[in-house]
C-alpha cells in the first residue's frame, strides 16, 4: 500500500558537484564490442547485490543505459541507484552504484533520458534524514559513469516518482509528487540549475511526455485512494498549463502511463492500484483536447503496466499478467501491441516459463525496434525486438 505522509519541512535547494563513490565491485571490465544487432536476448551480468530495473535508454551513439536498483545491506536496508552501460548490441561496458548526500542508506532510481549531447540524466529518490526523502536529478558523463553535476530539490517525506522531460533548449521538466491531491512540476536548465517551481492541484502525479506540436502532457490521478480518476495536463513547452481534464474513467490504478497516438490524441493505461490489488488492463483514450473517447478492458491480464508508447504507428503496453494456482500467484513479464486508433489488441506476448517478473520499460531505438528491459526472477534481461515482437 502507497503510504501517504504528511509534508514535514523544505529544505534550501542544493546542487551539488559529488564525487562517486565506485568500489571495485561497481568497475565492470569493458567487453570486446560486437556488432550491432538487429535483434537478440541478453541477461546482463550484475553484482549479487541487483535487485531490479527501472527504465532503459538508446543514447545518441545508438549505445544503451539501464537505470536499476541495489541492495548493499538488508539490516539496515540500504538501496542505491545503478547505472549500467551497454553496447548497442547489449554487452555490458560498465556498472556503477551511486550515494547521494549524508545518510546513505535509501536511494531508488525511477527514470533515465539521453541526453542531446551525448550523454544522460536520471531521477531518484534520495534519503537526506530519518523519513524525509527527496527527489533528485543526476547527470552522468556516458563514457565514464562520472556525475557531471546533481540536483536535489526542496525535500519531502512523500515522493512517490520523479519523472522528467527535455526541453528544446537543453533543459528539463520534472514533476514529482507534494502530497496525493498535488504535485510539482520544475523547470530545470541545460546547466542543472532550478529555473521554477509551479505547484498543480490535479492529484498523484505518474508521467510527463513531450507531444509533436512542442508541448507536453502530464498524466496523474486524482482520488487515488478511493475513486482513482485519471487527469490529463497539457503543459506549453515553458511549463505553463494550456488545460486540464479530469476523465470519467474508473477502475484505473494510482498510477496512469500516457503516450499521444498518430491521430494527435492520447492514450492512458492502468498501472498499480492505491492498494496493490490487481484489476484487469485498461486502455483510456481521448482526443487532441483531452476530451474522453473510449475506454477498453483486455480479457485476461490481471496485473499492471509499467509503461505506455508508441513503436511503428502501435501502441505498446508493458507490464506484468499475473496468474495464481491456490495460494500462490505468479507475476510474468507482459507485451501487448494495440491498434492506436481503437485500442484493439493485436499481438500479446507473456512470458509464463518467468514464475516472477515483469517488463519495467522499454524504448523505440533509432532502426525502430522495441528495446524491452524486463526483470526475470532477480535477473536482468534485455530483448531488442522488432514491432511485431518477433526475434
Amino acid at each position: 500500500m502507497i503510504r501517504m505522509l504528511p509534508l514535514r519541512r523544505m529544505a534550501l535547494l542544493s546542487l551539488l558537484a559529488l564525487a562517486t563513490a565506485c568500489s571495485k565491485h561497481d568497475e565492470t571490465p569493458a567487453t570486446p564490442a560486437t556488432p550491432e544487432l538487429a535483434t537478440f536476448e541478453k541477461t546482463v551480468p550484475l553484482p549479487a547485490s541487483y535487485r531490479s530495473p527501472s527504465d532503459v535508454a538508446e543514447l545518441t551513439d545508438g549505445s544503451l543505459f539501464v537505470l536499476a536498483t541495489a541492495e548493499i545491506s538488508v539490516s539496515p536496508l540500504v538501496d542505491r541507484p545503478v547505472g549500467i552501460k551497454l553496447t548497442a548490441a547489449g554487452d555490458t561496458l560498465w556498472t556503477r552504484r551511486y550515494l547521494f548526500g549524508t545518510a546513505p542508506h535509501y536511494g531508488v532510481g525511477y527514470q533515465c533520458l539521453p541526453t542531446s549531447d551525448g550523454n544522460v540524466v536520471f531521477t531518484a529518490k534520495t534519503l537526506l534524514s530519518a523519513n524525509i526523502y527527496e527527489p533528485r536529478l543526476t547527470k552522468l558523463n556516458a563514457a565514464t559513469g562520472a556525475v557531471l553535476w546533481t540536483l536535489a530539490f526542496p525535500d519531502r517525506i512523500f515522493v512517490s516518482t520523479c519523472r522528467v522531460a527535455s526541453t528544446a533548449d537543453g533543459g528539463f521538466l520534472l514533476v514529482d509528487n507534494e502530497n496525493d491531491q498535488s504535485f510539482r512540476l520544475h523547470t530545470i536548465t541545460a546547466a542543472g540549475t532550478l529555473a521554477s517551481t509551479t505547484t498543480l492541484p490535479y492529484g498523484l502525479v505518474s508521467d510527463i511526455r513531450p507531444t509533436t506540436d512542442g508541448n507536453f502532457i502530464i498524466a496523474s490521478v486524482q482520488n487515488a485512494a478511493s475513486q482513482p480518476q485519471p487527469v490529463l495536463t497539457k503543459l506549453t513547452a515553458q511549463g505553463s498549463v494550456l488545460w486540464s481534464r479530469p476523465t470519467a474513467a474508473t477502475g484505473f490504478g494510482a498510477t496512469v502511463s500516457v503516450a499521444q497516438t498518430p491521430d494527435g490524441g492520447y492514450a492512458l493505461a492502468s498501472g498499480i492500484s492505491y492498494t496493490n490489488s490487481l484489476n484487469p488492463l485498461r486502455l483510456l483514450k481521448t482526443d487532441a483536447n483531452g476530451q474522453q473517447q473510449f475506454v477498453r478492458s483486455y480479457p485476461a491480464t490481471e496485473g499492471f503496466s509499467t509503461r505506455l508508447g508508441l513503436n511503428a504507428g502501435k501502441l505498446v503496453l508493458a507490464g506484468a499478467l499475473t496468474t495464481s494456482s491456490g495460494t500462490l500467484t505468479k507475476m510474468h513479464p507482459l507485451v501487448l501491441r494495440l491498434d492506436a486508433a481503437t485500442g484493439a489488441e493485436e499481438l500479446r506476448q507473456a512470458r509464463p516459463q518467468v514464475a516472477y517478473g515483469s517488463v519495467a520499460s522499454f524504448t523505440t531505438t533509432r532502426d525502430g525496434k522495441l528495446l524491452l528491459c524486463s526483470s526475470e526472477e532477480g535477473k536482468l534481461v534485455l530483448r531488442k525486438t522488432n514491432p511485431d515482437l518477433t526475434n
